[in-house]
């Protein structure tokens, strides 16, 4: 059990809680020049490599693709599977857990077409809440907005064209997420450095900030790997929103929604993202 340390937040609207009163939230959301997105258990439920893996696999069953690649493809991915699943049983600090999942995962992978993700890739994305679209239209109207994510930077360009409506994409100003080594149309790794942390994303908005003269970011996400980018919204006057925080993180967010609230959080902009 995580004490409760939100015992300062105040409801300021239905389904939103804050440790800021109104005026330093309209404050703070004036100065944000960016918007900050997190993807996994945040603009949906789960983690978009598991499902990009799990379809994938059933890819592999279902015939697609050659079939000496597919029994390649099927070994490897059950492989994946189970090593995944022990993993993340096993105790010890998540960050360096997690750069042995992305490394699990990138040998896992290898040989892969690029037409098998190409493939499964539309389905991967039919999880996204069905109110972020119109919540990141709402955010893009007063600021850039960009992704920085952990997970493969292919599953980014999966989720831009899953968000697009009638041929008009939302208009992401950047897009990080770990990239993709490619030979020959086979998944070959993740190019070094992976990123897997806090530290992480904090750098790599950082040097997309520097290249565009950003100062104070929006954050959206939900767990440690976003607590440095809300140190960095903290000081640089931006905001931090957690959507579904976990319990021993959500101290570090100024504002708090249930998960999945999307639509609140676009109500919460249209009541004080005014300035």
């Amino acid at each position: 059990m995580h004490r409760d340390l939100t015992a300062t937040y105040r409801d300021m609207m239905p389904g939103v809680r804050s440790r800021l009163d109104a005026a330093e939230l309209r404050r703070r959301l004036t100065a944000a020049d960016v918007a900050v997105l997190d993807v996994d258990e945040c603009m949906m439920p789960g983690f978009a490599q598991i499902a990009l893996g799990h379809r994938l696999l059933r890819d592999a069953l279902s015939g697609g693709g050659p079939a000496g690649a597919r029994a390649v493809r099927i070994g490897r991915l059950v492989a994946l599977g189970a090593c995944l699943y022990g993993l993340k049983l096993l105790p010890g600090d998540p960050v360096r857990k997690n750069l042995r999942l992305h490394t699990l995962y990138g040998r896992a992978l290898r040989g892969v077409e690029r037409a098998a993700f190409h493939r499964v890739m539309p389905d991967v994305w039919r999880c996204v809440y069905p109110e972020v679209r119109s919540c990141l239209r709402r955010l893009a109207e007063r600021r850039p907005v960009g992704v920085i994510s952990l997970g493969l930077d292919c599953l980014l360009d999966g989720l831009t064209a899953a968000l697009a409506e009638g041929g008009n994409p939302i208009p992401f100003r950047f897009l990080e997420g770990n990239r993709i080594i490619w030979r020959n149309d086979r998944f070959a790794g993740l190019a070094p450095p992976i990123r897997h942390g806090p530290r992480d994303k904090a750098a790599a908005f950082e040097t997309v900030a520097v290249r565009h003269g950003w100062r104070a970011p929006l954050v959206v996400g939900h767990n440690a790997d976003e607590t440095e980018l809300c140190v960095i919204a903290e000081s640089a006057g931006g905001l931090s929103i957690g959507i579904g925080a976990r319990p021993a993180h959500r101290d570090q967010f100024h504002v708090l929604l249930p998960r999945g609230a999307w639509d609140r959080l676009e109500e919460f902009l249209h009541a004080y993202d005014v300035g």
